[in-house]
């Protein structure tokens, strides 16, 4: 049994060049001069800054040797179009930031899947180091760029770790055999179901979460004394998404939630599986992500705001479907009451671009105005 050493603080950047030493030693970070990447980068020795992550990916590549290559939200489209069809000497893996209330017209998933890139997101600050030692294994079985997606909040965050005697990752070689980004996602067990119903057996409700919403629902589940009772499958390796798991949970749940920052980018993908189950003659649950089913079946459904991650949000989001789970616990009691989530309709804004300057001016004008005809 390994000595405790004792307990120390853990950042994602840090994370991050801690999980890809498990493969290689020495990484070149390649990072532009912005952020949310700089800061955590640029002390390192060997860190090169460059004027776009594009051109980073570019000297990765011309390099030869392993790199990690840090892509701002903004710059995800080029960075992609560059790594499409890559055939790399040494892995590199892209460190790309997601910020849905930043940018919510970007696709980040959806972007690297039409690239054939495969992406990793890790779901809290405790699980970044290990799955960029995975996204350092997939680009070295594959020999191609490896996404590793950070949600802009988790990039902020930090975890308390407990340290060993020994915990360094050690080098590890792949297997010929677990060559292929689903064989290797398996072996890694970076997907993981919890509260799987019995074959035959069907429950109510069902989650497929991606990201931060997993650590939410779990905190949910927990406080509200539902562990074992709600099935749950946690997708991490966003791209290729293994079928096998959700297939399990669509068959045994009539019902089924995806949980994601991004509502719609997952649930696209969780609906072609439940298509090709339907032409095989199988019964499929019913599949939510961009709207959820009411809580009074005579209205529409309602629709899910972009990054509804946080724990409050996902319990007033669920609570109805929570109830079918077991009436017995009172969710909507222990939220704050008169606060209104969904109901609201979106306000258009018109303060923004030409317009919206415009309009400043005009109050600016006869706000000067007003005060010329006071003051005579």
């Amino acid at each position: 049994m390994k000595k405790r050493t004792g307990v120390h603080e853990v950042w994602p950047i840090q994370s991050i060049l801690n999980g890809v030493k498990g493969i290689h030693d020495k990484w070149l970070l390649f990072a532009p001069h912005c952020e949310p990447f700089y800061a955590g980068v640029s002390t390192n020795s060997l860190f090169r800054k460059v004027p776009t992550a594009q051109r980073g990916l570019a000297l990765a590549i011309e390099s030869g040797k392993p790199s990690l290559v840090f892509v701002p939200n903004r710059q995800l489209a080029s960075v992609v179009s560059l790594a499409r069809d890559l055939t790399l000497r040494s892995p590199v893996v892209l460190v790309v930031e997601d910020h849905p209330v930043l940018a919510p017209q970007l696709l980040p998933r959806e972007c690297a899947k039409l690239a054939d890139l495969a992406i990793i997101e890790p779901c809290d600050s405790t699980e970044v180091s290990f799955c960029t030692n995975a996204a350092a294994l997939f680009s070295v079985s594959t020999n191609k760029p490896i996404v590793l997606l950070m949600h802009h909040g988790l990039l902020a965050s930090a975890a308390s770790e407990e340290q060993f005697e020994d915990s360094i990752l050690q080098p590890r070689t792949p297997n010929v055999e677990t060559s292929t980004p689903l064989h290797l996602g398996r072996r890694l067990e970076l997907n993981r179901q919890r509260t799987l119903p019995s074959p035959g057996e069907q429950v109510e409700v069902g989650f497929v979460t991606v990201g931060g919403s997993d650590l939410s629902l779990k905190y949910l589940v927990s406080e509200l004394q539902l562990l074992g009772r709600v099935p749950m499958l946690n997708i991490r390796l966003v791209h290729p998404i293994d079928a096998v798991p959700v297939e399990r949970l669509l068959a045994r749940c009539r019902h089924v939630v995806v949980l994601e920052p991004r509502p719609g980018e997952i649930e696209q993908e969780i609906i072609s599986i439940a298509q090709s189950m339907r032409r095989e003659g199988r019964e499929v649950a019913s599949i939510w992500g961009k709207e959820l089913p009411p809580s009074n079946p005579e209205q529409l459904p309602v629709h899910v705001p972009v990054n509804s991650i946080h724990p409050s949000v996902v319990a007033r989001l669920t609570q109805h479907l929570l109830h079918e789970v077991s009436p017995s616990a009172n969710i909507s009691e222990q939220l704050q009451q008169g606060y209104s989530l969904v109901d609201l309709e979106p306000k258009k804004r018109s303060s923004f671009g030409t317009n919206g300057a415009l309009e400043l001016l005009r109050e600016m004008a006869l706000r000067v105005l007003c005060t010329s005809d006071s003051t005579k």
